[in-house]
């Protein structure tokens, strides 16, 4: 079992496992809801989300994103918010800002997936698995940000005059086994959301919201993509894989000192 820390600077997992698409979702969704109730998550939104697509051939707008069909995503929480899922035709989303440990996290996305598995009489595949982390690093009084993170992260923060907006840094690897990216983020004010995550539904722990000031944001993504039938078994051991090159990265990332502040 994982050791949780106790000021961990995760205020965001999410771990998604897509499958074969459920074009009869709409029917099957009053079951998976009460089952999803039964199990610790009451609240329950559909939520019709705006996607947008290329034209980029025979357009008369110079290639220009143009709407494409709303998406329907089914999301079911908890009373306070802080754990739940995200369903749609093809895919299932389990998120937690109130993160425990990963053998406790995965299993929730795993149990969420049977329920789906049984309500429609059986899932036939799987072709992607993702596991992504956002930390939020704010530096402790009398501390600096520098002590907290990996120079080569940095870039020019400190180096180029003036009032600084951000700074991005982004490394992608593909391994055997998995691709990993891995983003820091250095920048003033409250913690933020990825627009990729946008709207986010969820509520983030309140030791997060009150934060405020120069702080790095950590969002490290993991995926496996491969087409191969459904196995409970199989998407744990991969769930497990996916979390340990992450945990590689994270600790490439910052320093001892703030390992020392968070354990």
């Amino acid at each position: 079992m994982s050791k949780k820390m106790s000021r961990a600077p995760v205020y965001l997992g999410l771990a998604q496992v897509r499958f074969n698409r459920l074009l009869a979702l709409d029917n099957y969704a009053p079951a998976i809801q009460e089952a999803y109730r039964k199990l610790g998550y009451p609240d329950f939104r559909k939520v019709l989300a705006q996607t947008f697509s290329l034209n980029l051939a025979g357009s008369t707008e110079g290639g220009q994103a143009v709407p494409a069909t709303a998406v329907a995503q089914y999301v079911f929480s908890n009373m306070e918010k802080t754990l739940g899922f995200i369903l749609l035709q093809d895919s299932l989303t389990y998120m937690a800002t109130e993160y425990d440990v990963f053998e406790t996290f995965s299993n929730r996305l795993l149990e969420g997936l049977g329920i789906i598995d049984a309500t429609i009489g059986g899932l036939s595949y799987t072709d992607r698995v993702g596991v992504r982390y956002l930390d939020a690093v704010f530096p402790d009084t009398g501390d600096e940000l520098s002590q907290y993170l990996n120079p080569s992260v940095f870039g020019l923060v400190g180096k180029i005059g003036g009032e600084l907006s951000h700074s991005f840094f982004e490394t992608q690897s593909k391994l055997k086994h998995a691709t990993i990216v891995s983003r820091v983020i250095v920048q003033p004010g409250p913690v933020g959301i990825p627009a990729d995550l946008q709207p986010f539904l969820f509520e983030l722990p309140e030791r997060f919201k009150k934060l405020n000031g120069l702080h790095a944001i950590l969002d490290n993504d993991g995926f496996t993509e491969s087409r191969m039938k459904y196995d409970a078994a199989r998407l744990q051991s991969e769930l497990f894989v996916l979390h340990d090159e992450i945990e590689k990265v994270f600790k490439l990332t910052v320093m001892s000192h703030a390992l020392d502040k968070w354990k």
